[in-house]
């Protein structure tokens, strides 16, 4: 039994889409700069895509399209990116209402020792707060090194 002998059968399979062609760009809302020169490589509102030309629905031609071959982990990373900054404003909008509310609960403490530990430990969670808050801005350059970008 040869291999020229035996006849092989394929079918193309075609996925319904939905009316949606699969993308290989984005639109980037951060400036990356890769290689660590201080110069942007990548800026923001610039469209990468993939070297291999594709279908990119946000631009009218692919001429508008950065080819690169990160563009999966660039937009990956602007991504993360945004994430950790809407965590980080919403940490940071309720931090200064439970640290608003830790000093309205001390002043209206009256010296009750009880009161006075209890605004303490609300002041206390408010900077934990904040630690999570700018803890946040860590987490793409984590995801940057774990990508290899």
């Amino acid at each position: 039994m040869s291999i020229e002998s035996e006849e092989i059968l394929a079918q193309e399979v075609i996925l319904p889409t939905y009316g949606l062609e699969p993308s290989v760009c984005c639109r980037l809302r951060y400036d990356f700069d890769l290689d660590g020169d201080g110069l942007i490589d990548f800026g923001a509102g610039k469209v990468v895509g993939s070297p291999d030309e594709g279908y990119c629905p946000l631009v009218s031609g692919w001429d508008h399209v950065i080819p690169t071959p990160y563009w999966a982990g660039l937009c990956t990373l602007d991504g993360i990116k945004t994430v950790a900054d809407w965590i980080k404003w919403i940490a940071m909008i309720v931090t200064g209402v439970i640290m608003v509310y830790a000093g309205i609960m001390f002043m209206t403490a009256a010296g009750n020792p009880e009161r006075v530990t209890k605004a303490k430990m609300v002041f206390l969670y408010g900077l934990i707060g904040i630690v999570v808050a700018l803890g946040a801005q860590f987490f793409p350059g984590l995801a940057r090194h774990f990508l290899g970008i």
